[in-house]
């Protein structure tokens, strides 16, 4: 069996917000993470001077994959250029198979994340692309392609899966005898990924090039060679740290097929970050770079040890959540929490508008500010569904990082509306999170019942002014 693609990598500028984009877009479950790679080890392995990050990861339906965010501290990470291409020489593409294509559409609008193009492909087999908050390119994929041999998915429901990822290269031939030899992957004959109409896609119509499928276990591995309009190089000083798709990873369950694959790839022409993995007992790693420049991760993990390792769901951070029912209209409450001014009115900090949303003043990109007692804190919104959600993020000001809030709306049986609010953060100071849970939910708990009060006191006032009215 061909081996495992095990990671997909990002390098991401805000960690939070791209965390939370993809769970909410794709279903992607959390797993955990670690701020562990930096220092001397994490700039060996990764082949980044300096190097020094924050690391979560995701999953989706499959056994032993993951989705690998990185926000680096260190080296400041560029973001892709304006004039980026699909054709230019990198990782270029990510498909993943979302199992409701019409729902995926939906949710890519409420998010604020527009297509690239039009909808291409018949019912069953639609594809579109559109891109994450950092840019790198993403298709949506109606149809799910799997090898003869598939592997085992551990959880479904409306989770996506990943699917392919795409690597455009300077030399189809070079790349295809390190593709087999090497990393001794599975040439994918018969399978169709992608055709000349699939080019309007990301934005290259009447494009010409020549490409070739490879198995990694059950994901595929496209490469692909420009010839018109042709593939511009990496710049001369690109890092992996730049902001969008930063490798791919396979997998391996002993140390012993880690090396081995590691020598094949070194005799084969390809550049180590270090000359030979780093290995302990439960793992062990190395990325190495194939003669036309494209890092691989190779990744040994025991399975005993995937939950440390984010391939087991668990959480990484800490949440704080409150939950009243209010017996107020919707549009009532929903109103309120709209209204970023007057956050004062419910919440113990004063509000101010700094920057209007989209579509509504409250709304997708609205930045407000928060003030109390000489603290200032920056947030904004990343998520607006009228009447039903709101989701804001911490750009500046509080003692925690990574902070993410979260407030929904739903009517219950008896026309009462139940109101949920949820923050997850992490601790900027080491054992600090007992005491910031106490001092954030406590001030959310507090927040969210004087807003029930105003509410349901705002309701009884129009009630009774509408009796008045009517006699």
């Amino acid at each position: 069996m061909s081996q495992r693609l095990c990671q997909i990598a990002f390098s991401v500028s805000d960690l939070r917000r791209s965390h939370q984009w993809y769970q909410d877009l794709f279903g992607f479950v959390p797993s955990g993470g670690t701020e562990a790679f930096k220092g001397w080890a994490a700039e060996k392995v990764q082949g980044v001077p300096g190097a020094a990050s924050t690391c979560w990861w995701l999953l989706d339906t499959q056994e032993q994959f993951q989705i690998e965010l990185f926000q680096f501290h260190r080296p400041e990470s560029r973001p892709l250029p304006g004039d980026w291409r699909p054709c230019d020489i990198g990782y270029s593409l990510v498909g993943i198979h979302v199992p409701d294509f019409d729902a995926a559409l939906a949710r890519a609008e409420r998010l604020g994340s527009p297509l690239i193009g039009a909808v291409v492909g018949t019912a069953g087999c639609r594809r579109v692309c559109l891109r994450d908050p950092d840019g790198a390119l993403l298709e949506l994929m109606e149809d799910d392609p799997r090898a003869p041999n598939p592997r085992a998915r551990p959880r479904s429901g409306m989770l996506s899966s990943a699917r392919f990822i795409t690597l455009s290269v300077a030399d189809l031939k070079q790349s295809r005898d390190f593709m087999l030899n090497a990393l001794q992957l599975d040439e994918a004959h018969g399978v169709a990924l992608h055709g000349p109409e699939h080019e309007a896609l990301w934005g290259l119509v009447g494009a010409r090039r020549e490409s070739l499928l490879f198995w990694a276990d059950d994901m595929l591995i496209e490469v692909v060679q420009y010839l018109d309009p042709p593939g511009r190089g990496l710049p001369a000083d690109y890092r992996i740290s730049d902001l969008g798709i930063l490798n791919l990873a396979f997998g391996y369950r002993s140390q012993s097929e880690l090396r081995r694959v590691f020598d094949r790839t070194v005799n084969a022409g390809a550049k180590p970050n270090f000359p030979f993995p780093f290995s302990v007992y439960n793992w062990g790693v190395m990325y190495v770079n194939d003669p036309q420049g494209f890092s691989f991760e190779l990744l040994a993990v025991r399975k005993y040890y995937d939950r440390f390792m984010g391939f087991t769901p668990k959480h990484f951070d800490t949440e704080v959540a409150h939950q009243v029912l209010v017996d107020a209209p919707l549009e009532l409450i929903w109103e309120r929490l709209a209204d970023h001014a007057g956050i004062g009115d419910w919440f113990c900090y004063q509000g101010k508008l700094l920057q209007p949303g989209q579509g509504h003043p409250g709304g997708v990109g609205a930045i407000r500010q928060l003030t109390r007692l000489g603290e200032r804190v920056v947030e904004e919104v990343v998520t607006f569904e009228p009447l039903k959600r709101m989701d804001y993020r911490l750009i500046s000001g509080a003692p925690v990082k990574f902070h993410f809030g979260r407030i929904e709306l739903s009517q219950s049986a008896d026309g009462r509306v139940w109101l949920d609010y949820s923050i997850r953060f992490a601790a900027r100071i080491p054992g600090s999170q007992w005491f910031l849970r106490m001092l954030i939910g406590g001030r959310m708990r507090r927040g969210v019942e004087r807003l029930k009060v105003i509410c349901e006191q705002q309701a009884r006032q129009a009630q009774t002014r509408g009796q008045v009215q009517t006699a």
